[in-house]
């Protein structure tokens, strides 16, 4: 789409062979790094390291052992025909060949040549040194760096040197390349490490290895000297408005850059001043899934999630487009496609100054008047735009537009329009003052709409960039509330407390684990030297193992209570609040320390008093129904046998309790009035909590699914554990032991489950066939990694959620 440009077909060959000209600059180029291009610390690059000390540790763990998966993949690859073999050969010297190709560009490209040598040799230099360590660790001896030549018969070493050294090539080497290299480096990595299993190098975990060893040495690498983002430069943004029929001249790089795009300054054929937002396809921040992850790790602070360079540019622009329609000042569009494969563009005339940029007495009282009206009626037409600051608000005398609609949304739901008040209420309040500020949003907005938004008128609700801009955030958003509180004569929103863990507390609960402890031995006649032998028996790779797979279950648990709202929550801080919950745990027993920490949290979201109640009676009654099916299918249709002694129990006698217990509540419900009270507007907003919840089958499935899911991650890890105290169990029997755990134990009113958990696991342990004191040892190391260690991190993760206004 390219409007008010000149025309395309009067150029004359000279003007076709500058432009082809300047488009074969970036044409023809093999790394995206320049010297305007910014580097930072990515989160991808610690998910790097990370995974490749997880496949280190795997292959570590392996390397002395073959298991039946790798006996077979190798038998698989072996019996393949002699061309088989010859393919081997050659595309194991082609990763070799490509990752020297790399390098040898990297040191005659001109493009940034320094940068790109240093990372790629620093990446080798590590990798190899570590790889020589672990071979003459793990096999005693030396390397094999050229095995193709040598006439002995191959023998396997871990880890595969050449796996190792081209995958850290690779992985370092690719953010500094143009995407298809990027694509084709893992292709090669994953390329040499079936060929080097197939000729015989190495066995499954030996290849997995050397792959995390490269990672890991790249990713340490890029974390510390930085990646680069790979923004286009102005070569290639020139070329692309040139492409587009745009005039600029002046091109020059934005003093103010965000996440997601490049962003350019350049003046227009008629002195008007152009705004570029430049989308490149080697960035970074242009990739899918990086997109993904910030949208859920950050909520609205970025642009709209996308599946392309383009769909960005078009989805701003209808944005754009559909608030002017409203009689919303806005920015004229100039120009927006993809005129190549390489950046996609989104021009717009700019008029005026921020008004981050401008001082209280260059804002009139008028130019917020009608900056909140044209807020009124964007959110009218149920029109977000998702990064409302005063930053995104260009002042002109008294007139004004709004910008960068880059996260907008129509349809939008009532917490994004709400989000909206909040973040330009607080930022004005940073160049205005409060006063100036919340009293021009009443005559914007009016009386209703800013009654309506005080509840979200909560910290969490304004961006992280927006609270760093002001002195004392907390302090603004309270003076915030007063004060529209005071305009509109309404109480502002009582904040919701967090029971507070004391010194006593934690006394107590170290003084209820011991005499837990102490009866349990007494109960099961534990042997507490042979508990103790078990443990320095153990394979404390596997232990290590457990407990990172075991802190997955935070994940779930944090999912669940997001698909439970229903409200869009950045997802950080509800992981955050995960952990918060087992420390909190320790004060108050049961479900109830977790519903009161939700509570408190959710209404920093602007989410009803009633829902983020129900939410967590919600979240606990699918994880009951999870639980309870899983029991009865693994029972059913599984051929688990459970040796537990059922006595002289009367049954029937058990169920007829139960049943008049539950018709006793049902009557005094009904009949005693205060009871009635009480307890009926709650039940109607369960009702209407679980009527919207089953209304929406996505919400549904994923809440089910979290919960599922969690249940899985738990019953890997006690699978995992047992492994490592060298009695293995199915992981659908620890299923059932875990399942049976949080049902039996949830029902004493112990805080953290403190001595319950741990007798309940033992026994379920025992009764699959486990012995008395492994039961026991697997039941103290479950609990150390799944509740007490979270919950000794769980006073860091408070004072967390405390300082950025969550709790």
């Amino acid at each position: 789409m390219a409007l008010d440009t000149d025309d395309r077909d009067g150029m004359d060959d000279s003007d076709r062979l500058a432009k082809e000209k300047r488009l074969s600059a970036y044409r023809t180029r093999w790394f995206v790094t320049t010297a305007e291009s910014p580097r930072i610390r990515r989160p991808a690059d610690v998910i790097t390291v990370i995974a490749g000390a997880l496949l280190i540790l795997l292959g570590v763990l392996g390397a002395n052992q073959v298991s039946g998966l790798e006996d077979s993949v190798t038998r698989l690859l072996f019996s393949l025909p002699n061309w088989g073999h010859s393919l081997f050969r050659l595309a194991y010297a082609i990763g070799a060949l490509y990752a020297i190709f790399l390098l040898g560009i990297a040191v005659f490209n001109r493009t940034a040549r320094r940068a790109v040598l240093r990372d790629l040799l620093a990446a080798l230099v590590l990798a190899g040194l570590f790889a020589v360590l672990l071979v003459r660790w793990v096999e005693a001896e030396w390397p094999a760096l050229f095995p193709e030549f040598s006439s002995a018969e191959p023998s396997t070493q871990f880890p595969v040197f050449r796996v190792v050294m081209v995958t850290a090539i690779l992985a370092v080497a690719a953010p500094h390349l143009i995407r298809p290299l990027r694509r084709l480096g893992w292709g090669v990595i994953a390329l040499i490490t079936i060929s080097g299993i197939g000729l015989g190098y190495g066995y499954t975990s030996d290849a997995m290895g050397g792959i995390g060893l490269g990672l890991a040495a790249a990713g340490s690498v890029l974390l510390l000297l930085g990646s680069p983002r790979g923004y286009p430069d102005t070569e290639e943004v020139a070329a692309a408005l040139a492409d587009l029929g745009v005039t600029a001249r002046g091109l020059r790089i934005a003093r103010d850059q965000y996440w997601g795009a490049r962003f350019l300054l350049a003046d227009g054929p008629n002195g008007q001043l152009l705004a570029i937002k430049a989308y490149g396809r080697d960035a970074t921040d242009s990739q899918f899934f990086a997109k993904l992850w910030r949208s859920i790790w950050f909520r609205d602070t970025g642009p709209a999630l996308s599946y392309s360079r383009l769909h960005g540019v078009e989805h701003e622009a209808l944005i754009t487009l559909l608030a002017a329609r409203q009689r919303v000042s806005t920015v004229q569009i100039v120009a927006a496609g993809e005129p190549g494969e390489e950046v996609a563009l989104l021009v717009v005339e700019q008029t005026g100054r921020p008004v981050t940029d401008l001082g209280p007495d260059h804002v009139s009282d008028a130019a917020l008047a009608s900056v909140w009206a044209d807020v009124a009626r964007l959110h009218d037409a149920s029109i977000a735009h998702g990064r409302l600051s005063a930053s995104n608000v260009y002042l002109n005398a008294d007139e004004h537009v709004l910008t960068d609609f880059s996260s907008g949304s129509f349809a939008a739901p009532d917490i994004r329009i709400q989000s909206d008040v909040s973040e330009l209420l607080f930022t004005l309040a940073t160049v205005v003052g409060v006063e100036r500020a919340t009293k021009s949003a009443l005559e914007g907005l009016g009386h209703q709409k800013l009654m309506e938004a005080l509840p979200y008128l909560q910290l969490p609700s304004v961006s992280a960039r927006s609270r760093n801009e002001a002195d004392d955030p907390k302090q603004l958003i309270a003076d915030l509330q007063q004060e529209a509180s005071r305009l509109t004569d309404t109480e502002p929103p009582e904040p919701a407390q967090v029971r507070r863990v004391s010194t006593r507390q934690i006394v107590m609960t170290a003084l209820m684990l011991v005499a837990a402890y102490a009866l349990i031995s007494m109960l099961v006649d534990l042997d507490w030297v042979a508990v103790w032998n078990q443990l320095q028996d153990a394979n404390w790779g596997w232990v290590v193992v457990a407990f990172i797979v075991g802190q997955a279950v935070f994940i779930f648990e944090a999912t669940a209570m997001m698909a439970a709202v229903g409200d869009p929550l950045p997802f950080r801080p509800v992981l955050v609040l995960q952990v918060v919950s087992k420390y909190i745990g320790l004060a108050i027993p049961g479900v109830a320390g977790r519903v009161t920490t939700n509570t408190a949290f959710l209404r920093k979201f602007g989410v009803a008093p009633a829902k983020a109640v129900t939410q967590g009676a919600l979240d606990s009654l699918s994880g009951f129904l999870v639980e309870a099916t899983i029991l009865v299918l693994v029972l059913v249709f599984g051929d688990l046998t459970i040796d537990v002694d059922s006595g002289d129990q009367d049954w029937g006698l058990i169920m007829a309790i139960v049943l008049v217990v539950i018709i006793s509540g049902v009557l005094v419900v009904r009949r005693v009035q205060k009871v009635h009270d009480k307890v009926m507007p709650v039940l109607k907003d369960v009702r209407g909590t679980f009527k919207s919840l089953f209304e929406s089958p996505q919400r549904t499935l994923n809440l089910l699914g979290s919960n599922i899911a969690a249940r899985l991650v738990l019953a890997v890890t006690l699978a995992l554990i047992l492994i490592a105290l060298h009695s293995p169990i199915g992981v659908a029997t620890a299923l059932v032991v875990v399942v049976l755990t949080n049902l039996l134990a949830g029902l004493a009113p112990v805080p953290g489950g403190i001595g319950v958990a741990e007798a309940v696991l033992t026994a379920g342990l025992v009764a699959v066939g486990v012995d008395d004191n492994t039961a026991f040892a697997a039941a103290v190391v479950y609990r150390m990694i799944t509740s007490y260690i979270p919950s000794a991190v769980g006073w860091f993760a408070v004072k967390w959620e405390e300082a950025r206004g969550y709790l």
